[in-house]
């Protein structure tokens, strides 16, 4: 009986790591866990691992603004060259990730999680 217990605890200890290491690290950045957004159509709505430079409260209140489809949009000349500012942030979205940089080097990003 106690040999199960050990064996289980092993078990559900190894099966925790992997989330807990995601969880530390976002692309190099601290994590501010997985958060929902909602969308306006442009970006999927869904859940989100996220990470960040600066404060996990202002990291999901600028990605739910540039999510919605808030911001100022500033066009280029393809979708490469396209980016929208949300305050002092500039930010674009690729296949299943957003972020967002300041000319001070902060940084977010958002990976879509399914």
């Amino acid at each position: 009986m106690l040999r199960r217990i050990l064996a289980l605890a092993v078990i559900a200890g190894l099966a925790a790591i992997p989330t807990t290491a995601a969880q530390a690290n976002v692309d190099g950045l601290p994590s501010c866990g997985v958060r929902s957004f909602s969308s306006n159509g442009n970006y999927p709505a869904g859940r989100y691992l996220v990470g960040a430079t600066v404060s996990c409260k202002q990291a999901n209140n600028t990605l739910r603004i540039f999510l919605r489809g808030g911001g100022r949009l500033h066009m280029g000349t393809s979708m490469a060259d396209t980016w929208t500012t949300v305050g002092r942030w500039r930010c674009g979205y690729s296949t299943a990730s957003a972020g967002c940089t300041t000319r001070g080097g902060e940084r977010l990003v958002a990976y879509l999680r399914r």
